[in-house]
Parts: structure tokens; C-alpha cells; sequence
């Protein structure tokens, strides 16, 4: 097993059973992930510079596949019924090795990060994916740890994410070829058989639902926007309950320009379906192509050329009153 990355950690995947890897690629640089991913033919990259994959056959969270391991440490505490269905710990641990067995000789993908923005609320958590793709989708959603954090980063909560290998219902006891496992005992997510990435930020979801309150914290998958007082109004729904259209009402009410800025194209197609005429993402607002750079990996000393972009000052968005970012959550944390 070679290894490699911008930090390589002192605690490894040896608790996780991980044993005669491939290459291990720890906390690749953006530029780095992008040259793995079109190498593997993973995606390739957009004339704006983003990277385009697909996802297969799921295009969205898979809840009927979603289990959580029925031990003592769960059984008292969890809600159990349609949406948090048990599987017993001898299933998973079947289906847990033979993932096991899935990844050996293959390269892997490893990303430490913290799950929340508060230090005394945060979590460690440590991404292992089979693509590099899923990787730096792990980089754009949760917070990168400082380098001097990475050295020493032991995460609270894994999520091994090996989406070619199938569960099989007749032997696993699955719904499908899918599955999302959570094990609280053992402190792992297991997610195989979707490349949908969004299951990677639901688990950890789940698992801040599961530990935060316990410290009277209550998570929310939720926009928070504080006003001049410092006055917070916090902004949240399921899918399709009204979030959006809410947003459109009240800036049908701004007396002066208002920017709808969606972080996908295809929720900006919605968006201009509905009248939102001028609806673009917020990434082609803010920003625009300005050409390319060598950049020089800084574990193999490679030098590749990286799309590089600036600000767009003449961007709508400067002169708008209002600008309503639909789906902030899945914009990259450095936009805030």
C-alpha cells in the first residue's frame, strides 16, 4: 500500500479493517482530485471548469435502503419504524467485510473534516471513497481542518463510501442492491451500490441527529441569515413543502432588483420554468473563467495546468437588493 496526500494522518484506516489497498491519496488538493477523476474517467470537466459526473440510476437519497444496526447501544434509542429500519449486527457484519474484501487492492480516497461550524458542537469525520469525485464532493460540503489539525486528526464518526460494490438482498437482507448502513457502536456509515453523493451528507446528518442532542444541541439542516441586531431567522423545509416559493414571494415584494442564485443548473431551469427569468447559479454569478495555471502537486512535485477563475465584478449580484441563494447547503463553504 503506497500512500500519499497533503497530509497524511498518524491515525490510519487500520481500525477500519482496511487492509491491502491500492494507493491511499489523503486530503488531495482540488487540482489533484480533478486529474484523478478525469484519469479514472470518473466525469469530465465543463467549458466553465466543473467537473460533470452522473450518477446512474440514482439521481436521489435511496430512504427505503437506509439501516441502522439494532445493538445495545442503539436498540433503547432510536425511533424504529419505516424510517429507521434495524438490520441485526451479524447481517452487517457480513455485508461490512465482504465491502472490506470489495476495496482491497483498490486505490482509495481518504478526507478528514469537521462536521459543524462550532468547535465545542463539531465532529470529526473521515471520508473514505473508491472515486475521486465522491472526494472532492467531501471537500466542498463539510470543513476542512487546518494542515496542523490534519496531522493528528483521530475522526469521531467514518463513512466508508464504496459505491460499485452491490449488496445482494437474498443473502444481506437489504431492500436492494443498495444500502446505507449506520453502526453507532462502532462509530461507521457504510454506504455501497449508489453513486448518489448527496447519501454521504444525509449520514452525517444522521449522525449529528443522533450525538448533538444529547449536549442540548438541536441540529438543522437549515439557512441562517442574521440580521443587523443580530437578530437570526432560520429558513427550513422538506423538499417541495413551499421553501422556494416563499423566497419568490417575498422578493416579488423588493423594491428594486432581486437575483435568484440556485447553487445547480437544474434547480435554475426550475427556477426560470417558474418566472425567475434571470435564475443563474451562484458560482457563474460570482465567478468567471479566467484561464488556466500550472499548479505543482505538492506530494509528487507534478505540475498540471488548473482552470482558474475571478471575481465577476459586473456580476448581477453587485447590484442587485437581493439575492436568494436556493440551496445554500450545497454551496462551497468558501463562498460564505
Amino acid at each position: 500500500m503506497h500512500q500519499a496526500g497533503f497530509v497524511v494522518p498518524k491515525f490510519g484506516l487500520e481500525a477500519l479493517g482496511l487492509k491491502n489497498l491500492g494507493n491511499v491519496y489523503w486530503n488531495l488538493q482540488v487540482p489533484s482530485l480533478y486529474e484523478e477523476a478525469v484519469r479514472r474517467r470518473e466525469g469530465v470537466v465543463a467549458e466553465g471548469g466543473a467537473l460533470v459526473v452522473r450518477t446512474g440510476i440514482h439521481t436521489g437519497r435511496s430512504p427505503n435502503d437506509k439501516f441502522i444496526v439494532e445493538d445495545g447501544e442503539s436498540k433503547g434509542r432510536i425511533d424504529w419504524g419505516k424510517t429507521n429500519k434495524p438490520i441485526a449486527p451479524d447481517r452487517y457484519r457480513a455485508l461490512y467485510n465482504r465491502m472490506i474484501g470489495y476495496a482491497q487492492r483498490r486505490d482509495l480516497f481518504v478526507r478528514d473534516c469537521w462536521a459543524g461550524a462550532d468547535p465545542a458542537h463539531r465532529i470529526g469525520v473521515r471520508v473514505v471513497n473508491e472515486t475521486a469525485w465522491h472526494n472532492l464532493f467531501a471537500r466542498n460540503m463539510f470543513l476542512r481542518p487546518k494542515p496542523e489539525e490534519l496531522e493528528g486528526f483521530k475522526p469521531e464518526f467514518t463513512i466508508l463510501n464504496l459505491p460499485g460494490f452491490q449488496a445482494d438482498p437474498a443473502l444481506d437482507g437489504t431492500a436492494s442492491d443498495c444500502a446505507i448502513l449506520v453502526n453507532f457502536t462502532d462509530r461507521v456509515v457504510a454506504i455501497c451500490g449508489t453513486w448518489y453523493a448527496g447519501e454521504i451528507k444525509k449520514s452525517v446528518f444522521t449522525i449529528l441527529n443522533y450525538l448533538l442532542p444529547d449536549k442540548n444541541v438541536l441540529p438543522m439542516h437549515a439557512s441562517a441569515n442574521v440580521g443587523p441586531k443580530n437578530d437570526v431567522a432560520i429558513f427550513f423545509g422538506l423538499s417541495g413543502t413551499g421553501k422556494t416559493t416563499l423566497a419568490r414571494h417575498f422578493a416579488g415584494h423588493v423594491d428594486g432588483d432581486v437575483q435568484f442564485a440556485p447553487s445547480t443548473g437544474k434547480a435554475a431551469q426550475g427556477l426560470r420554468s417558474k418566472g425567475a427569468s434571470n435564475a443563474r447559479t451562484i458560482h457563474s454569478l460570482i465567478y468567471r473563467p479566467r484561464g488556466e495555471e500550472a499548479v505543482e502537486d505538492e506530494t509528487t512535485g507534478k505540475t498540471t495546468m488548473s482552470p482558474t477563475f475571478a471575481i465577476n465584478r459586473q456580476s448581477p449580484v453587485a447590484r442587485a437588493k437581493l439575492v436568494v441563494v436556493d440551496e445554500c447547503s450545497m454551496v462551497d463553504e468558501e463562498l460564505g
